[in-house]
């Protein structure tokens, strides 16, 4: 039986800091959110280039990221499954509804974009800062959507390496318990 995205966020929230207030959580949580989409994208494009480093720019604009969708490596699913982690615990610190079916709908054909991914992130940083340093609430339906759509894009990710989500998610819980 495959996890849904709340089974997944109860199960890796035992790994989550117990002892930091809620303002310190949410900026630990979308912090390392910025982290490992960095790392995610650091580690696509490494594998992208692997010996392609004389024409980088023209095999990135002409193949792009075809190979490693066809063969993700470890370090790639690994980094994908952290920023899972750190998104789910995100849901989980802001109340987000875990199954908003209209969310899901409107967003399941985004595709993996680096630079769309990074404005999602940045748009739930700043919500984060209003939160925690300006003491003031957050526009709550930004900060839903850019979760979901963050999702999507994560979740078509693994689709075009030929993985379900729920498989990034066990591989990530099974690193946990090490």
């Amino acid at each position: 039986m495959s996890l849904s995205f709340k089974q997944y966020a109860d199960l890796s929230s035992r790994t989550a800091s117990k002892t930091l207030s809620h303002e310190q959580s949410l900026c630990n949580f979308a912090l390392g959110l910025c982290g490992e989409v960095y790392e995610l994208c650091v580690e696509m494009t490494t594998q992208a280039l692997s010996g392609h480093r004389d024409n980088a720019v023209e095999h990135l604009v002409n193949v792009g990221f075809t190979e490693v969708y066809k063969n993700p490596s470890d370090k790639v699913i690994k980094e994908l499954g952290d920023c899972y982690w750190y998104l789910s615990q995100l849901f989980r610190e802001l109340y987000v509804n875990f199954d908003n079916a209209q969310l899901i709908e409107e967003n399941k054909l985004l595709i993996f974009d680096p630079g769309a991914v990074f404005v999602a992130v940045g748009a739930i940083c700043e919500q984060v800062k209003k939160i925690v340093f300006h003491n003031k609430s957050p526009d709550i339906q930004l900060l839903d959507n850019q979760l979901y759509i963050l999702r999507a894009r994560f979740d078509n990710l693994c689709k075009m390496m030929k993985l379900e989500p729920s498989e990034v998610w066990q591989m990530n819980i099974n690193k946990l318990k090490e």
